[in-house]
């Protein structure tokens, strides 16, 4: 071969090495500002989710002080619940010692079913209802009776129904503000209490 001819065939090849090197440094730089655009936009996500997690903090703060009014709006309520304002001693014994009329009791009575604990088996339910002249205390699921009178002043008196129930005897009504109650005379255990009406 010619002088030229190699010297022609080298400079070929170092320029095709040549060109070949800048592709493929092409190549790195295009892989690299995508990488780059990666991170940048990497970047960008991990400053939303702090600014979303200092949002979230600052909710939780909100909620936690919430939490806190509320619970101690439940303990206040709670307390002025379980704890009602007593009248004065003097107030609730005139109003204990007022007589009320029997009819008045009893048709206030009558208004719902009564509900009476002390019993076996729990609580049972009744009805006070009249029957031409005659009032009536009536068990409501099986429906045993008896005829309801008075005692004299603020008494209430039955007797007829079973003899093992607790509830026959005399019943002391007393009225406090809109609360009525029936204590049993010698059974502490037994109470009925309604709101009057």
């Amino acid at each position: 071969m010619k002088k030229w001819q190699t010297y022609s065939i080298i400079a070929l090849l170092v320029s095709s090495v040549g060109l070949s090197e800048t592709a493929s440094h092409a190549d790195e730089i295009e892989d690299l500002k995508k990488k780059l655009q990666f991170l940048e936009a990497q970047k960008e996500i991990v400053t939303k989710l702090d600014s979303m997690q200092l949002n979230i903090d600052g909710l939780r703060g909100k909620i936690d002080a919430f939490q806190k009014q509320l619970h101690d709006i439940r303990v206040q309520y709670d307390i002025k619940v379980s704890t009602p304002s007593k009248p004065a001693p003097q107030e609730e014994a005139q109003s204990a010692s007022k007589k009320v009329n029997f009819e008045w009791i009893m048709d206030s009575l009558s208004k719902e079913k009564r509900s009476i604990g002390g019993m076996t088996g729990g609580p049972h339910l009744f009805s006070f209802s009249k029957n031409r002249d005659e009032w009536i205390i009536a068990h409501t699921l099986n429906g045993l009776n008896s005829p309801v009178r008075t005692g004299g002043d603020n008494k209430l008196v039955w007797n007829d129904l079973p003899f093992d129930w607790p509830i026959n005897g005399t019943w002391i009504f007393k009225k406090a503000a809109s609360i009525c109650k029936l204590n049993h005379e010698s059974k502490n255990y037994l109470k009925l209490k309604w709101k009057c009406g």
